[in-house]
């Protein structure tokens, strides 16, 4: 098992180099499942989206919309020195895909 782990959800972008920063994009309408949409993720990431869901359980954001995100700047940080960003639509992909509800990104893009 690996130590990687989440050491800041307030990241600032300033602070890290572009080596390991990911800036998401989204707008996925087919409205994945969990495990579908972690299908989608590469299997070196699976770990940091698996901890980005466990963190955003941990805080309460589940059901944040990406402005609310954006406004508060959340990004995550882990051990390893990457960086995961998300805009507003790729924040709802992954907020609709961890409510599992079938409502799509939009639910959560505003």
């Amino acid at each position: 098992m690996s130590d990687l782990k989440i050491i800041d959800c307030h990241a600032n972008y300033d602070e890290i180099n572009d080596k390991g920063t990911f800036q998401l994009m989204g707008g996925d309408s087919s409205n994945p499942s969990w495990d579908e949409y972690l299908d989608d993720v590469k299997d070196e990431y699976k770990q940091h989206f698996e901890l980005i869901k466990t963190a955003i359980k941990e805080n309460g954001w589940v059901g944040m919309t990406g402005e609310q995100q954006q406004n508060e700047n959340i990004q995550f940080r882990f051990s390893d020195g990457s960086l995961f960003g998300f805009s507003w639509r790729a924040w709802g992909d992954l907020m609709q895909a961890i409510v599992n509800k079938k409502e799509g990104y939009m639910t959560y893009y505003m």
